[in-house]
């Protein structure tokens, strides 16, 4: 390996020891492995939030997903992602979201129940489409779901999430990540958004990688910019 290959890995690995106490990540999906007759994914994250006037405070959490080839174009998958903090003014709750999925090729149907800690009760049973593919050097992943609530005192909203990475080698990728959410009903005055940049390394058998990026809350009252910086490791 180049000397300068060797000093960005240990820069990498140290920045990320120092951020975050667990490692973390997306549960990003590659379309290579979801090739195989079976695979196994999953991820760790660990978010830093900084919002413009307002104190610091993390989230951390786990996604896993198990997918299954029926056969040249059809597969199956389950899954569930989780995660949460314990700041007490922030973020004060868990979410875990259990889900099953059917592809054709390239194309997979998503439906779920995504189950909140919060005592207004943020329970909403959701479906929804990914886009996973390969073409050259790019991975890309589209995920598009709408989220019914479950109780009538809350909004439905949808959620679309895009990411497009570039492979420089066979060891560093590169990325952009975009987020939207907007809620319907009488929450339709919200919606929250991100951008971020993204960087990548590969080591036998897992991924590192650091994604920073600015958030905005938008509501009635104003928007609130919130700089985020999502430490992952995928495997």
């Amino acid at each position: 390996m180049k000397r300068s290959s060797w000093i960005f890995s240990i820069l990498f690995v140290l920045v990320l020891a120092i951020v975050a106490p667990a490692l973390a990540s997306d549960g990003e999906l590659e379309a290579a492995k979801l090739e195989k007759p079976f695979s196994f994914s999953g991820s760790l994250k660990f978010d830093l939030y900084a919002p413009k006037g307002q104190p610091a405070f993390t989230e951390y959490g786990v996604s896993l997903y198990a997918h299954r080839k029926l056969n040249k174009d059809w597969g199956l998958g389950i899954g569930a992602d989780q995660w949460g903090g314990t700041d007490k003014q922030q973020s004060n709750h868990w979410t875990a979201r259990p889900f099953a999925t059917v592809n054709w090729k390239q194309f997979y149907g998503i439906a779920g129940y995504s189950v909140d800690t919060r005592k207004t009760g943020d329970n909403h049973m959701f479906f929804g489409m990914w886009y996973i593919d390969k073409i050259g050097r790019f991975d890309i992943l589209l995920d598009s779901r709408y989220y019914a609530s479950q109780n009538k005192r809350l909004s439905d909203f949808v959620d679309i999430f895009g990411e497009v990475k570039f492979a420089l080698n066979d060891t560093y990728k590169i990325g952009v990540v975009g987020e939207y959410i907007g809620w319907f009903g009488k929450d339709r005055g919200h919606n929250w958004s991100f951008a971020a940049i993204e960087g990548e390394r590969k080591f036998q058998g897992f991924s590192l990688g650091l994604r920073p990026g600015i958030a905005w809350d938008m509501t009635p009252k104003g928007t609130v910019p919130t700089f985020w910086l999502r430490t992952y490791c995928t495997f």
